[in-house]
């Protein structure tokens, strides 16, 4: 990976562009790559707090460890190139941001819910890890005293069974967990719809953007 970094920073410096559009480039790809690197810490380190954080912070966490790499940084290098107006290239930069969001907390629910089959990897890695997502704030904040014993029993155990993953995500249907999330999702999708539909693109371009997200919110794997 660390090499990876270094090829990249290779190629993007070796840009057939002006130096004032190669120079930016190479600060926001320097920028978000250091913010991945905080957020990765930030994530390891909630893991190994016994409460559990605000929501907000989760989000911020999903924000710059998976939205801002995956989505908003080669969406703003690509406007950049294609020389598009500063709007243009903010409300891209915005619309990567809610594409990732989405990604991850889908990606949250998958590791509940999905099979291994489809994940491809173990099931409840999450839980084992004590990963805090919204998933996890909402069934700590729901459950009785007698359930968050339960709950802290499971979370960060590596001995999670699939029986105690199956109730762990029994809890969060029966209590309307999984549904409010998907709102947050839903919310989310129309922000970014929003986007796609007003951003100054043509519109084989507002399609790709329309896949990526309808990929995104409806993801099995």
């Amino acid at each position: 990976a660390d090499i990876g970094f270094f090829l990249a920073f290779k190629l993007l410096s070796e840009l057939s562009v002006d130096s004032r559009t190669k120079n930016k480039i190479l600060e926001i790809f320097v920028k978000d790559i250091v913010s991945v690197g905080l957020a990765q810490m930030q994530d390891i380190y909630l893991g190994y707090l016994s409460n559990q954080p605000q929501e907000l912070e989760v989000q911020r966490v999903h924000r710059y460890k998976t939205a801002r790499y995956t989505f908003s940084l080669p969406f703003e290098i690509g406007a950049r190139l294609a020389q598009l107006d500063d709007r243009a290239i903010e409300k891209l930069s915005e619309l990567g941001e809610y594409l990732g969001i989405i990604f991850q907390m889908k990606d949250d629910e998958m590791c509940i819910f999905g099979s291994e089959q489809d994940i491809r990897k173990p099931s409840g890695t999450d839980v084992k890890e004590n990963k805090k997502t919204l998933f996890s704030i909402h069934l700590f904040q729901d459950s009785n005293e007698q359930e968050r014993e339960f709950l802290k029993s499971v979370f960060g155990s590596q001995t999670l069974t699939k029986e105690q993953l199956h109730e762990i995500g029994t809890m969060i249907e029966s209590k309307g967990i999984r549904a409010r999330v998907q709102k947050e999702v839903d919310a989310y999708a129309k922000k970014a719809r929003d986007i796609i539909d007003t951003v100054g693109l043509a519109e084989l371009d507002k399609e790709t953007f329309r896949g990526i997200l309808d990929y995104n919110c409806g993801r099995r794997t």
